[in-house]
């Protein structure tokens, strides 16, 4: 039995079809509004930059005579975008295949107020002229100013230790393998140090763990007041930091290594149970001198820890490589 053709059901009796109302421009204006969005229609040729009537509200600008060309808009952009629309479209490498190339993009305009940025999200098509480079641009922009600040947030709370605001482990490893990378491939060296508070149980058990938990953070406090710019510090387990040192020879790791642990001993740190006094042993290593890996790294960072724990509490080490030990009866031997 041939299949049976599929008939649509009629509407209000009537097999005609629908034809949807079209929004007028107003309309549209208005929906654009209630969304957060802002329209416009950029010709690449002239410079010419045509907006909804929203786009200054959106924008956050004064008028549509600030943001009425590409070259205009471009001066608003804030010195923190690393995208504009401009590169998104120009240095677009793709071909417009006929219904134009998709692009989207996040920058920062400048306000009035000195600091002070709107983050805007940017998404649209670029379409080809006749020589196939980019003659019209459409698209929609929104202002993500508050989306872009809780992101911000978030991305450092992922980053950062709570007790301390320093930098998490996760981030503190990765901070080791991209500094090793780069001292293998440039010819250079840094540094990593392990520093443990001593008696931080003690600590604990006797004054309790809130009090315990503000000396780690006067630590951390403390430790992040005498790096050099470009180092890193942040908790690297419970009571451990891990101090990243850019561009750091055997020479600068002791001289550090002995100032971070000197500092934290110089003065009491204030505590809800009054002035107490901790000490931190610390040992490092200077890669990839002394590491092949950053598995290596943390490894002889903390071989170096121990050391400086058998020499004394308060007392810094760096690690060094074993001693070749010769063969059994080698050197007994006697010469000719």
């Amino acid at each position: 039995m041939p299949p049976r053709a599929t008939r649509l059901m009629p509407i209000h009796g009537e097999d005609k079809p629908i034809t949807a109302p079209m929004l007028s421009p107003e309309r549209i204006a208005s929906v654009l509004f209630a969304s957060g969005e802002a329209a416009y229609s950029w010709n690449c040729a002239s410079d010419v930059l045509e907006w909804s009537g929203n786009a200054p509200a959106v924008l956050n600008v004064v008028s549509t005579e600030q943001i009425s060309s590409g070259r205009a808009f471009a001066a608003l952009l804030s010195p923190e975008s690393t995208q504009n629309r401009h590169d998104a479209i120009f240095g677009d490498q793709r071909r417009d295949p006929g219904v134009g190339v998709a692009y989207e993009v996040r920058y920062a305009l400048k306000q009035s107020a000195p600091g002070q940025v709107v983050w805007i999200e940017d998404a649209g098509r670029w379409f080809a002229g006749a020589d196939g480079k980019p003659a019209r641009a459409d698209g929609i922009v929104r202002n993500v100013t508050e989306r872009h600040r809780r992101e911000q947030e978030l991305k450092a709370l992922s980053q950062s230790d709570p007790l301390t605001g320093g930098l998490n482990r996760a981030v503190l490893t990765k901070a080791i393998a991209d500094e090793f990378e780069n001292a293998t491939k440039f010819k250079t060296s840094f540094g990593f140090i392990v520093a443990a508070i001593d008696d931080l149980a003690y600590c604990n058990q006797t004054y309790g763990y809130g009090v315990g938990d503000q000396m780690i953070a006067a630590i951390a406090e403390r430790l992040r007041t005498h790096k050099r710019g470009k180092d890193l510090i942040g908790r690297f387990s419970d009571n451990k930091f891990g101090i990243v040192l850019h561009e750091c020879s055997l020479e600068d790791l002791f001289v550090a290594g002995n100032r971070f642990v000197s500092a934290v001993r110089e003065a009491p740190f204030e505590t809800s149970a009054g002035p107490l006094s901790l000490s931190v042993t610390a040992g490092g290593v200077v890669a990839p001198r002394y590491a092949r890996d950053a598995g290596e790294i943390l490894a002889h960072a903390n071989i170096a820890l121990e050391q400086a724990k058998a020499a004394g509490k308060g007392s810094f080490a760096d690690y060094q490589p074993p001693r070749a030990v010769a063969p059994h009866g080698e050197g007994n031997k006697k010469a000719g």
